[in-house]
């Protein structure tokens, strides 16, 4: 019912795994933040509406946004080119927006993001 991670300053992750169910209205972001964002470490997946959608400002690990909407219950999976499984999240709410981040990201190489049947392919990149 609301932003999924929120800070009225700076926002820095730095490692562990981070997987949000953010929000489905318009006005609320899945990632909101007032001055910087940084990724510097950890596995992320982050899902949302794309009202209020946010990306990472700086980051030293690699990242992506994409626009790819999904259903309550669907999973998504991040693969690398030759097809495998780098993590995997199952959202309990419909989304319009997603941001991955891996540890095993490496900058400039295309990745997949898989959303049912559906496979869309990104370039992780820093920021």
């Amino acid at each position: 019912d609301g932003d999924g991670v929120d800070s009225n300053g700076d926002l820095t992750v730095s490692g562990g795994a981070l997987y949000v169910n953010g929000p489905t209205s318009g006005g609320d972001g899945a990632l909101d933040y007032a001055l910087d964002a940084a990724c510097n470490g950890g596995t992320l997946l982050i899902v949302g509406s794309a009202g209020m959608a946010q990306d990472f400002t700086s980051s030293a690990q690699p990242s992506a946004f994409i626009q790819g909407k999904g259903s309550a219950d669907q999973e998504v999976i991040v693969a690398d080119q030759a097809g495998t499984e780098l993590f995997s999240y199952t959202p309990s709410a419909s989304y319009e927006t997603v941001i991955v981040s891996s540890p095993d990201f490496e900058e400039g190489k295309e990745y997949s993001l898989i959303i049912g049947s559906a496979a869309t392919t990104f370039t992780a990149t820093t920021k």
